[in-house]
């Protein structure tokens, strides 16, 4: 089955980013133009990746629009 492996969000001067690392962890970090990193952390789902990056960004989820990055990828454990 294909699931996602990474997705971003741009809010004013922050990027927010999503990747799958290895099984039942994902990777999230908030950066700012020019791609410095202001806080990253991991969670063990990418909803929960997400909901951290928006938390740490300061941010209203309602607001964040995020997209994939890339196709999905085939036999990523569940």
């Amino acid at each position: 089955m294909s699931k996602i492996f990474a997705q971003h969000a741009f809010a004013g001067d922050l990027h927010l980013e999503t990747r799958y690392i290895k099984p039942h962890q994902w990777e999230w970090a908030v950066l700012r133009k020019g791609r410095q990193r202001v806080t990253d952390g991991a969670s063990e789902t990418l909803e929960g990746a997400k909901q951290a990056a928006v938390k740490a960004a300061g941010l209203d989820a309602s607001k964040v629009d995020w997209e994939n990055i890339g196709p999905a990828l085939e036999n990523l454990p569940d």
